[in-house]
């Protein structure tokens, strides 16, 4: 038999002090753990902003362009003014998918589990 349980603290503490049990509530490890968690976010925090900036920096490698450029031609309305067509291409290289890849890895390497 498998049995799920949630199990209030001061729910059971009373029931046992009810019964005649001596009851120890060890409330220092509980203030630990909210130290710790505390200091958990803080440090996540830190790494979020330094995976910004090193995603900053890699991404904004991870685009190559070419430019063509049109011959002048006048325009039909005022041979004073040419026009002049500008095509960019753009394309994403192989820095696109380390970003994917460092950003993917290092969010799931810091993020904090709920437990």
């Amino acid at each position: 038999m498998t049995l799920n349980t949630t199990v209030s603290i001061s729910k059971l503490t009373t029931f046992a002090e009810s019964k005649g049990v001596v009851v120890e509530y060890k409330g220092g490890m509980f203030g630990l753990k909210i130290k710790l968690q505390k200091l958990n976010e803080e440090a996540e925090i830190v790494s979020i902003k330094n995976l910004s900036s090193t995603c900053f920096d890699i991404l904004s490698n991870s685009v190559d362009f070419t430019l063509n450029v049109s011959e002048p031609k006048a325009s039909e309305n005022d041979n004073n003014i040419y026009l002049v067509d500008f095509i960019i291409n753009t394309k994403s290289n192989n820095n696109y998918d380390n970003f994917v890849n460092y950003f993917t890895q290092t969010l799931s390497k810091i993020s904090l589990s709920s437990e």
